[in-house]
């Protein structure tokens, strides 16, 4: 789309904004009570979308290309909390995650992905069930159990305020995972990688968590093709 496509686009939503807060000035009553949530309804479209461009900037290498990270850049370009950037960079790898050659995936929320689709839940409710689902109690759910709490949490969403969501969810939870961590106190082993080429073709980043005998096997594996004697990577 060119540039003079893009402005006139946007200026129709301005115009139309405009009109729409002109007109609803003189409203009351039920009305009322419909335009507040009509602005609601805008704002979660809104908020769909700038999720869905959080997640365009990372998968297409635009954060890599200005050498900056992803929440960071977003608190900047938003000019929003560090933490709220952050949740909102977490549910935009949750909803719209891409291969490395850049193809679209199936969403890791499925269910969450349908509903802010649909403009039916805030992002703030998307939030709340990627955190919930990233807890060490949602981890130790075997995978169609996990799947279908992520099922319920986004339909709960649909009905239920953010802050109720969230104790819904760990009320759900903690019923799931009566068993709790393993008795020796460990963690859980989890061994995650992500490698995302620059869009550019030149290198890329990788960023992960591994366990300690998957690192050491990752690390050995990463030197041995590394120049020899490079101080710029070290094993440490």
């Amino acid at each position: 789309m060119s540039e003079s496509r893009i402005a006139t686009a946007r200026q129709a939503v301005n115009t139309a904004v405009a009109s729409l807060r002109t007109t609803s000035g003189s409203t009351t009553g039920q009305e009322l009570f419909d335009t507040v949530a009509f602005w609601q309804f805008v704002i979660r479209q809104a908020q769909y979308e700038v999720l869905h461009g959080i997640a365009r900037l990372e998968n297409e290498g635009e954060f890599a290309e200005q050498k900056v990270r992803p929440a960071p850049a977003v608190a900047d370009l938003l000019r929003c909390t560090p933490g709220e950037a952050r949740r909102m960079v977490a549910v935009a790898e949750s909803v719209f995650p891409t291969s490395l050659a850049g193809q679209a995936l199936e969403p890791l929320l499925p269910a969450t992905a349908t509903a802010l689709g649909g403009w039916e839940i805030d992002r703030a409710h998307a939030e709340v069930i990627e955190r919930a689902l990233r807890t060490d109690a949602a981890r130790r759910l075997d995978p169609d159990t996990w799947a279908d709490v992520e099922m319920q949490l986004a339909d709960w969403a649909r009905l239920d305020r953010p802050d109720e969501l969230a104790r819904l969810a760990r009320i759900l939870l903690d019923a799931l995972d009566q068993d709790g961590p393993d008795p020796d106190g460990e963690e859980p082993l989890v061994n995650e990688l992500h490698l995302s080429k620059n869009r550019t073709g030149g290198g890329g980043r990788i960023k992960g968590r591994l366990d300690a005998a998957t690192f050491e096997v990752v690390s050995r594996a990463i030197q041995a093709h590394l120049v020899p004697n490079d101080p710029s990577v070290t094993g440490e």
